[in-house]
């Protein structure tokens, strides 16, 4: 496996681990720096994610900019099994 495919994994099971709730962009970050990634390109990663539909990407109505991040039915899926 290629260390891309392991740094998305990671995000994933770093979202089903609090699912069924979302998680902040800072404790994804912080996740991925305990495990030993740099999250230089994290948020082209998420955006990633999000159009494979493995994740799903929630605004903030009061401030729009703060993001949460949360697994979709289909990357718990991916993740009993399925690829990229």
């Amino acid at each position: 496996m290629n260390e891309l495919y392991i740094y998305r994994h990671t995000i994933l099971a770093q979202l089903e681990a609090s699912f069924p709730m979302s998680l902040p962009l800072k404790t994804l970050v912080m996740g991925l720096n305990i495990a030993g990634f740099n999250c230089e390109n994290i948020e082209k990663q998420l955006e990633y994610l999000e159009q494979k539909k493995f994740i799903e990407i929630i605004s903030c109505e009061i401030c729009p900019s703060f993001k949460r991040y949360k697994i979709t039915a289909y990357g718990i899926d991916f993740l009993n099994g399925g690829v990229f």
